[in-house]
């Protein structure tokens, strides 16, 4: 190894016993001249999976932001390696791959230049975990390609596209992405008549007739990535049908004010709001996040929108 590597390890309670195997595995490993220069960090085990995967994710994610002189990997341990994968991929530039055999372990780092490596406490033993393990620090990215040219300059490539696909979507400003693939979708931020201008709303829409002058819009099936920049306000309102909610950046407050619950969501922070339920939500950051609905979706407002009262207006 050239460079100092730091590598980060966090587990869910499914994956702790193999996390400690791992960190052990490691730390004998540093002992010798090869690995002379590997540092472990442990940040530990939480009850949520997502938690500890967005948190060890962010911190390899920051490595362009670092001096050249030191690179950043991560190993998340939970009960199939899924999971942490999942969450771990949200956060851009990290390659997370889930592997059970040394095989998949050198082509994500020989195809995927994979820096963060997610095992299963329930499907991987330890002595085939400290197998894994060895491949993937010891394998360079384009490994395996050296006789075929034409394959590793398209994998070198690679590396400099995928970013663009993300900086693409991500520069256009509280917008909304609609997940479904569909040329026709239309998505925007609407601002409620006669209200203050922080006060808007998410309307989707494909192919329909844009209302916002009555109490009741409505759409399809949704799967969407959504945006609301700091300050905005959804007023009180409820859905006919239920639907799921999963942060994956910034800081908002969802008001069941129907059970009387507030959900404060943070990154990998997840509520399900049922139907019927009424609920307002407040955006204190910029905020980013899952949204789904499976049995179509409507809007139904709760209260005369004109008489909210904003969260800072209150202080």
């Amino acid at each position: 190894m050239s460079k100092s590597i730091k590598i980060y390890l966090g587990s869910d309670p499914y994956g702790k016993e193999l996390k400690d195997v791992v960190k052990s595995h490691l730390t004998s490993l540093s002992n010798n001249d090869q690995h002379s220069k590997l540092e472990i960090v442990d940040l530990g085990t939480q009850e949520k999976y997502y938690d500890i995967a967005y948190e060890l994710a962010t911190l390899v994610g920051e490595r362009k932001n670092l001096e050249n002189s030191e690179e950043r990997k991560g190993i998340l341990v939970c009960g199939t390696g899924m999971g942490m994968s999942i969450i771990a991929n949200k956060v851009p530039g990290v390659y997370a791959s889930p592997c059970q055999d040394v095989k998949t372990a050198f082509d994500a780092r020989g195809i995927n230049n994979s820096n963060v490596l997610t095992l299963g406490g329930m499907v991987t033993n330890g002595d085939n975990a400290k197998e894994i393990i060895n491949t993937w620090l010891e394998t360079k990215f384009t490994s395996g390609w050296e006789e075929k040219q034409e394959v590793k300059d398209f994998l070198e490539n690679s590396m400099k596209e995928i970013p663009k696909l993300i900086n693409d979507h991500s520069h256009i400003p509280y917008s909304t992405q609609a997940l479904s693939g569909d040329a026709n979708n239309e998505a925007s931020f609407v601002p409620i008549p006669g209200m203050d201008e922080r006060c808007k709303w998410c309307l989707l829409r494909q192919e329909r007739h844009e209302n916002t002058s009555g109490s009741k819009d409505s759409y399809d099936r949704v799967r969407a990535v959504v945006r609301f920049p700091k300050g905005s306000m959804e007023p009180p309102h409820h859905h006919t049908h239920g639907h799921d909610v999963f942060v994956l950046r910034g800081h908002k407050t969802v008001k069941n004010l129907t059970t009387g619950v507030d959900y404060d969501l943070r990154p990998g922070g997840y509520v399900y709001t049922p139907a019927h339920q009424t609920h307002q939500v407040f955006y204190h950051e910029d905020t980013e996040y899952w949204f789904g609905s499976d049995e179509g979706f409507d809007m139904i407002w709760d209260s005369d929108v004109k008489s909210v009262v904003f969260e800072e207006d209150q202080k």
